[in-house]
């Protein structure tokens, strides 16, 4: 009442009571942030640049200060951190409008402050550089190209972005446009996906490819207005093609994207030409480009999985993790749903066959796939109209630019029979070309002349045969002799590191080297064209090039060398995900490390969330690094890493990649003998099986690690192979057999001074009497073990979310269905925190059965559906099931 009466003298506000309480309504022109908002929008679509600024400057006029700056609540941080992110965004399309209206003499003295404020932002530096230029101030601007460039350089070991290159370029030369009123160098930020790699820096020659490509283009843009509609809009695919909603089935119905290959030799230059028309037609194609390595001809012989593939398109275009279905056919499903009707461009490089390709294409008519490949792909031709393009050698006039624009035409011109001499050993293939100019750049004193004798006496054998490994080994032989003894070190140990790339503090740990020296010699190969850093902060080599560093160094370097070098390696993965669980699951007994070996390193993990970040973003260099150890015979951490991983691989939901964990876990278990080790693996294996719907397997699994238990007498084996036993049981529905073994694990960890697994005990116990109808004694035992779980130094989260739902679950089947919403409440929030999908779908589905006993069937509807999304995606569809069944009957009481 008193607050109906504070607002009433407003027109605009008025309050109803709805049946789930009061509801304020107001007309949104009265708020400030859908005023800024829609400004801002308005702007950036306005035709000329003085009507967007005058907008810009309205929309800035509406803030004041820190927004929400007097409520310190953590659900106010979030928003306030997008919102501060939404006033920098426009105030950028502000400075870029201003700029193009000349205004840069009276932007400087802000851009200045705001560049200092956020040294890291290159749109913001390129600004102010174009400001400090058109003022007369040329040098002030190169002044602060190198300030960025050396921040990029020193805090996330990155270069300046192609824009920001550029705008030093042309500042370089006094390009005359800089001083015109034209559109300023950078665009506002969008949401789309940006994936595509730095354009290659010295692109000559391939003019008839290029113009293929850009007819191509024509036939998408084409077939795009044929199937345009009166309103011009593209028809749903999905109509199309007589998909449905989900987009599965069979897509030879309707239009597909337009797709050309670019085949041709290891070394060729495909990616090249890929990549640089891509950039050169990015603008057409507004909702995004995608990239990705398939890694078809590897030197490990290793595709990238199509599934893996599809996860990365499906995590670009933002499907998040519990919403991503466990099954192949279902993600290519997704994604043909989520592409349709999008202009994309989407580069496949590297593929092995057609088959990796198809689940890949989009059916969207407006979209163009690039695919790059060794083969030429005749399926992908034949049976889906594919346009081929096959690329050969430059000509020797290309050649000779490439050089030209690496080395500069007064170096070539100085020793012409020398560059001569290159070209013909060279025979005009891109790669061997980019690694004679890396060579020579970094050698600026060294006469070309040296170089080519050197060459010449190296050789360049069967340049032009079919294999292209065999085609550029004395150029790579070559650009090694010409390395210092630490880059060729490390050059070799790049070649032989397990994964598909490395981060800078991994390539420390190989080496054994600090953080900063690493960088240095990363660097030194990168400019020699060895490696590349298509991420920052990570590297990869090229196919042919780590095919032949491996060589190298089973040639130069000592088998006790390499091994080091990869224990090195292994214990920095191994350490760091054992930091990075600690963080996940502190209750947990931590895995008895040995010492990391000498040189090695641990990442810095700060919190939960960098934790997480780590695991995600190492993940298939952990995969790659644990069956490393197992081709070298150590067994040790093969299952620990298994054992480490475990839970961020529920929570995050891949349960196929914990089933191949710790399947590779237990046959190193078994190989070392100890019976602890056995027990312990077979129980993460336990889980795997049962996480993949695979029972009857983890009652197997569980009944060996029971009879190793036995043999040993160890209490604590048993205890904790009864408590998986317990939730396999869980699981299956069985709760007389679950609450047997519930019962025995108790009364072990009682024995055994384990306070939190007593509580974790407690709590299962509990919910199977609950599931049995005794509803008094689980809310015993619940509250039992809610009170010695917050009793802990080191409280066991999980557990307490668990026991929280427990207590929901009984009150609930109760009558207290209030009391129930609060600790399913206090539960979700946990698992939320903790990233806990699995059980958070568990409770969310506890959830709806709640607001239907109170009647509240559009928040039990909603509830359900979300458990629906996350079901799926973990693979258990008899529980998604039965939500779906709820919600029909929902919709059959309401009609």
């Amino acid at each position: 009442t008193l607050l109906r009466r504070a607002l009433t003298p407003i027109p605009s506000i008025t309050i109803t009571w709805q049946s789930t309480g009061y509801r304020l309504t107001t007309d949104h022109n009265t708020i400030d942030l859908h005023r800024f908002r829609t400004l801002v929008d308005t702007a950036r679509t306005a035709e000329h640049d003085q009507r967007a600024i005058i907008l810009f400057e309205a929309a800035m006029d509406l803030w004041r200060g820190a927004p929400f700056a007097t409520l310190d609540l953590p659900w106010f941080d979030a928003l306030r951190a997008v919102l501060v992110r939404e006033r920098h965004a426009a105030l950028l399309d502000l400075t870029d409008a201003r700029l193009r209206t000349g205004q840069h003499g009276t932007l400087l003295p802000d851009l200045t402050d705001q560049a200092d404020e956020c040294p890291l932002d290159e749109r913001l530096a390129g600004q102010l550089m174009l400001a400090l230029y058109r003022s007369g101030r040329p040098a002030d601007a190169l002044a602060r190209y190198r300030h960025i460039r050396e921040r990029l350089a020193e805090e996330l070991g990155a270069d300046p972005g192609l824009p920001l290159q550029e705008l030093h370029q042309r500042i370089l030369t006094a390009d005359p446009r800089l001083t015109e009123r034209a559109p300023a160098t950078y665009s506002a930020a969008t949401p789309t996906p940006r994936q595509l790699p730095a354009a290659p820096r010295s692109f000559t020659g391939r003019k008839d490819e290029l113009a293929v490509l850009s007819k191509v283009l024509d036939t998408a843009t084409e077939t795009t207005a044929q199937e345009t509609t009166w309103s011009g809009t593209l028809t749903p695919t999905a109509e199309r093609t007589g998909t449905g909603p989900t987009g599965a089935g069979s897509t030879e119905a309707g239009p597909t994207a337009v797709i050309a290959t670019i085949a041709g030799a290891g070394g060729i230059g495909k990616t090249w030409l890929a990549l640089h028309w891509a950039h050169q037609h990015r603008g057409r194609f507004p909702d995004g480009q995608l990239f990705v390595d398939l890694r078809g001809f590897s030197p490990d012989g290793q595709p990238t999985p199509t599934a893996t593939a599809l996860r990365g398109f499906l995590d670009a275009l933002g499907v998040e993790s519990a919403s991503m279905p466990s099954e192949p056919e279902a993600q290519a499903a997704l994604w043909r749903t989520l592409a349709a009707d999008k202009r994309l461009l989407i580069v496949l490089d590297n593929a092995a066959d057609t088959s990796q390709i198809l689940p890949l294409l989009p059916s969207s008519p407006a979209s163009i796939v690039l695919v790059t490949s060794r083969d030429h792909l005749s399926g992908l031709v034949t049976g889906h109209g594919a346009h081929p393009l096959p690329i050969d050698i430059l000509d020797n006039a290309e050649a000779r630019a490439l050089l030209a624009d690496r080395l500069g035409s007064a170096r070539l011109a100085a020793e012409a029979d020398a560059v001569e001499e290159l070209l013909a050993f060279c025979s005009g293939f891109p790669l061997a070309l980019s690694i004679v100019a890396g060579h020579a750049q970094i050698h600026a004193q060294l006469p070309l002349a040296t170089l080519a004798r050197e060459l010449r006496e190296v050789g360049i054998d069967a340049l032009g045969d079919d294999d292209p490994a065999a085609s550029l080994p004395a150029v790579l032989s070559w650009s090694y002799a010409a390395l210092t003894e630490e880059q060729a070190l490390v050059f070799c140990l790049l070649g032989v590191a397990p994964g598909p790339d490395i981060s800078l503090r991994g390539a420390a740990a190989l080496t054994g080297l600090e953080t900063s020296a690493a960088r240095v010699l990363l660097r030194a190969l990168e400019r020699a064209s060895l490696i590349q850093q298509d991420i920052p902060g990570r590297w990869r080599m090229h196919d042919l090039i780590r095919r032949y560093a491996v060589r190298r160094c089973h040639a130069d370097r000592s088998v006790p060398a390499q091994e080091t070098a990869l224990r090195r390696l292994l214990d920095f993965y191994l350490h760091t995900a054992s930091a990075a669980e600690r963080l996940l699951i502190p209750a947990r007994q931590p895995i008895d490390l040995p010492a990391p070996a000498h040189g090695s390193s641990i990442a810095p993990l700060p919190d939960l969330t960098a934790a997480m970040h780590w695991l995600a973003t190492e993940h298939r260099c952990l995969l790659a690094v644990q069956q490393a150890a197992a081709l070298c015979g150590w067994q040790e951490p093969v299952w620990q890493l298994a054992s480490l991983l475990t839970t961020f691989h529920w929570r995050s939901s891949r349960f196929t990649d914990n089933l191949a964990f710790c399947t590779a876990g237990v046959l190193a278990a078994d190989a070392i003998g100890d019976p602890a080790i056995r027990n312990r693996i077979r129980r993460h294996l336990a889980v795997a099986h049962t996480q993949a719907g695979q029972y009857e397997d983890a009652m197997r699994v569980l009944r060996e690690a029971m009879a190793i238990a036995e043999e040993t007498g160890s209490a604590s084996d048993k205890a904790e192979t009864h408590r998986i036993l317990s939730w396999v049981c869980t699981e299956r529905y069985d709760d007389e057999a679950g609450l047997d073994h519930a019962t025995r694990a108790l009364a072990l960890f009682r024995t055994l001074d384990k306070p939190v697994w007593v509580a974790d005990l407690l709590n299962v116990t509990g919910w199977h009497s609950a599931r049995l109808g005794h509803y008094q004694r689980a809310r015993e035992l619940g509250l039992e073990a809610l009170a010695l779980h917050r009793q802990q130094r080191e409280r066991y989260r999980d557990g307490e979310a668990t026991t929280l739902s427990t207590l929901a679950y009984v009150a609930q089947q109760t009558g207290q269905e209030e009391l129930a919403l609060d600790y399913y409440r206090q539960a979700l929030a946990v698992f939320r925190e903790l990233g806990d999908r699995y059980l958070e779908s568990t409770v969310l589905d506890g959830v709806g059965y709640t607001y239907l006993a109170l009647g509240r069937l559009d928040e039990a509807k909603a509830s359900w559906q979300q458990a629906i999304t996350f079901y799926r995606a973990q693979n258990r569809l008899e529980n998604a099931e039965r939500a779906r069944r709820q919600i029909a009957e929902l919709d059959r009481m309401a009609d």
